[in-house]
C-alpha cells in the first residue's frame, strides 16, 4: 500500500475503519480485511419496506454529498468519544495498560489519545459514500491496535503482542443514528 493512501481497515469486531455508502445497490457497511474487502448491509430492504435507491437518487449530488458528509461527522465525533472513554464502540471497556515487574503502570495518561484528533481520523464524502479512517503509518498502528497483532515497539526494538482495543465501528444506536437521518432525508424530499 501506498504511503498516504487511505487505508479502510475492517469493521467493529474485525478492524478498525469503515464505509457507509451505497455500494452494489442500497446502504452497505464497507470494510477491508487484508487485501479482500467485504460489505455488510445497513438496513435490509425488507425491513425498510421501500427502494432507498430510487428516493434518496432523486437528490441532486451536491444535497447526498452533503447529507453522508453530516452523517460521517456525527459518527466521527460518536467514535471519538469511545476513544476518550477508553471503550470499544459498543461500550466494552479496553484492556488496561500492562504492569511492570513491580507491579507499576508505566505511564498513567489516556491511550491513544493521539487517534481521535480530526487530522488523523479522516472523513471523506462523496455523492454515494462515506469514509471514515485513518491512513498511512497512522493507518497501521491504527490496525495493531485494534485487531490485537504483534509489531515491534520501536524500529529494531522487540515485538511485543497488543492487545485488541477496538477504536471504530458501529454501536446499535450508531446504526439507529443513520437510519433515522436516512427516513428523514427521504422525508425532505
Amino acid at each position: 500500500m501506498q504511503a498516504g493512501k487511505k487505508r479502510p481497515l475492517p469493521l467493529s469486531g474485525s478492524g478498525p475503519g469503515w464505509q457507509a455508502g451505497r455500494s452494489g445497490g442500497g446502504d452497505r457497511l464497507i470494510g477491508v480485511e487484508g487485501d479482500h474487502l467485504f460489505t455488510q448491509p445497513v438496513i435490509d430492504r425488507r425491513e425498510r419496506g421501500f427502494e432507498r435507491d430510487n428516493l434518496v437518487a432523486e437528490k441532486d449530488a451536491s444535497e447526498r454529498k452533503r447529507l453522508l458528509r453530516d452523517i460521517g461527522r456525527e459518527l466521527r465525533k460518536r467514535n471519538q468519544r469511545c476513544i476518550a472513554r477508553q471503550t470499544a464502540p459498543d461500550g466494552t471497556p479496553w484492556e488496561p495498560r500492562k504492569r511492570t515487574a513491580a507491579g507499576k503502570i508505566r505511564k498513567r495518561v489516556k491511550m491513544l489519545q493521539g487517534m481521535r484528533e480530526i487530522r488523523r481520523l479522516a472523513l471523506t464524502a462523496t455523492p454515494g459514500d462515506i469514509e471514515i479512517g485513518y491512513s498511512g503509518r497512522t493507518g497501521r498502528l491504527a490496525e495493531v491496535h485494534h485487531l490485537g497483532e504483534v509489531d515491534a515497539v520501536a524500529k529494531d526494538g522487540p515485538r511485543v503482542k497488543y492487545p485488541a482495543r477496538e477504536l471504530l465501528g458501529w454501536a446499535a444506536d450508531d446504526i439507529a443514528y443513520v437510519r433515522e437521518r436516512l427516513m428523514q432525508a427521504v422525508g425532505e424530499r
